[in-house]
């Protein structure tokens, strides 16, 4: 499970996404496949699903719902930019990098 302020995404035992609240850039949207974990940004959620590839939704702005491809192992959405750890263990984020934010050491 993971909360916003206005909305929460919650991954079943089945690996399905369920989402509740406010639904103004359609943060809480049905959205299909099977996920293993689901994180909550500003007005964006990201998931990694099953089979290892990362899938956002809701407010892309700034790119922040835009992931790259590639295989991860985690994801962790922010307010306007999402990093995620890969299979390989390097990080890779997308979105603002107003002030570095997207920019991993």
């Amino acid at each position: 499970v993971s909360a916003d302020s206005r909305y929460t995404c919650g991954v079943t035992e089945s690996g399905r996404i369920k989402c509740w609240g406010f639904n103004v850039a359609g943060q809480t949207s049905l959205l299909s496949g099977l996920f293993k974990s689901v994180s909550a940004g500003h007005a964006h959620f990201c998931g990694v699903t099953r089979s290892g590839s990362v899938k956002c939704w809701g407010k892309d702005f700034n790119g922040e719902a835009s992931p790259p491809s590639g295989s991860f192992e985690s994801v962790s959405a922010g307010s306007d930019h999402t990093c995620g750890v890969t299979d390989a263990g390097s990080v890779k984020c997308w979105g603002a990098n107003v002030e570095g934010q997207a920019s991993p050491p």
